[in-house]
């Protein structure tokens, strides 16, 4: 039989999320053929024993090891039979029309290389994740050093009006690059390439992919027409999670860079290092906003001065830069973040800003502050 979707999901210690990941997946296939399969990173939660019992129809490799994000991926890839190929973290929900949005798409575009659907936090789409910018030099020494290069804010705008047509957008929209928790491209063109990256054990393989794609002139787009929620970041909490290699966000951008940029790239970035380590006082960059002390337990609502008549977009992020952040909007100058969002968010400082809604390339700030979760 004839595959046209081959559905590769990389699990670790996920049970309950990848058995809903699984039934949203049988809910979206219609009149496709979609064959799913599980590779599964040595978890210890029963995982396993779970597929083999409810969904004994399923392609199944059991890792003795973790092996990481990109390489057991590979080891899904060479199992995959379908015209299409779909990478999917098991802590996801597909809408019942994902596959087929992604797939009718992709199989009239020959100029995309690769697209996925909108990716909120809840069902209730409170916060849009942004698009995957890929790094850059100069990217990298704005969000990695606190050195007031003059270049930083036009970059930053840059990155901004990127996220700005995704969150208006009504159709496809093109945008630098997907995150890895839902890429749809076909099985042919991730081979051509050779898979995903290996050395990058978890954590900038999507944007690998994308600067791969990119070089190739391939475009990759974001369908506004479907969506999944994605509860990320569970496997990554796990206590069996390898800490190392997960959270080793030194020497993995800088394997990136040189990789994509050059060694001269590297020997920048290092350098800058050092000399903010000699000039400056601190690495991180302080946020002007005074900070509310929340605790994850509990509904937040934040509000801000402004008229109740106008609509407003609501951005969130754990860094003051936002380069990476999180979107939504509201019709009064209030925002509510629910317990269950608020319990998934990191512990830490957090960062939000406001902007009237449609916003545009001189929009300007209507509100900001921070928080501190914990």
């Amino acid at each position: 039989m004839n595959v046209d979707i081959s559905v590769i999901i990389v699990n670790f210690n996920t049970v309950e999320l990848l058995s809903s990941c699984i039934d949203s997946i049988l809910k979206s296939t219609h009149q496709l053929n979609v064959q799913i399969i599980i590779v599964d990173n040595a978890s210890t939660d029963g995982s396993c024993e779970m597929i083999e019992t409810r969904f004994p129809f399923v392609n199944l490799i059991r890792n003795t090891r973790n092996n990481g994000f990109s390489m057991a991926n590979n080891q899904g890839l060479q199992l995959a039979n379908g015209d299409y190929v779909f990478l999917l973290n098991p802590d996801t929900e597909i809408q019942p029309n994902t596959l087929g949005t992604l797939y009718d798409f992709l199989k009239v575009n020959s100029d995309t290389g690769a697209v996925g659907p909108r990716t909120f936090l809840d069902r209730h789409k409170t916060l849009e994740v942004c698009s995957l910018k890929i790094p850059s030099l100069r990217r990298m020494l704005a969000v990695f050093t606190s050195i007031p290069f003059p270049w930083i804010e036009k970059e930053l705008r840059k990155c901004w009006e990127i996220d700005f047509k995704l969150w208006e957008a009504e159709n496809a929209c093109e945008v630098e690059g997907i995150g890895g928790a839902a890429f749809f491209t076909d099985r042919k063109s991730l081979l051509d390439i050779g898979g995903l990256d290996e050395r990058f054990f978890m954590g900038y393989e999507d944007s690998d992919l994308a600067a791969v794609f990119k070089k190739q002139s391939k475009k990759i787009k974001i369908l506004p027409k479907t969506f999944i929620v994605h509860y990320f970041g569970q496997s990554k909490q796990h206590p069996e999670a390898p800490k190392q290699e997960i959270y080793n966000w030194d020497a993995t951008p800088v394997k990136f860079l040189r990789k994509h940029s050059g060694i001269w790239s590297v020997v920048l970035l290092k350098s800058a290092k050092i000399f903010e380590k000699v000039f400056f006082k601190s690495h991180v960059s302080h946020s002007p906003y005074p900070p509310e002390i929340l605790k994850s337990a509990g509904d937040h609502k934040i509000v801000w001065d402004g008229s109740p008549e106008i609509r407003y977009l609501f951005e969130l992020s754990n860094t003051p830069l936002f380069f990476d952040k999180f979107a939504g909007t509201c019709t009064k100058p209030e925002f509510f973040l629910p317990e269950s969002l608020l319990n998934r968010l990191a512990k830490g400082k957090w960062y939000w800003r406001v902007y009237r809604w449609p916003a545009s390339q001189t929009s300007t700030t209507e509100a900001n502050g921070s928080f501190v979760l914990f």
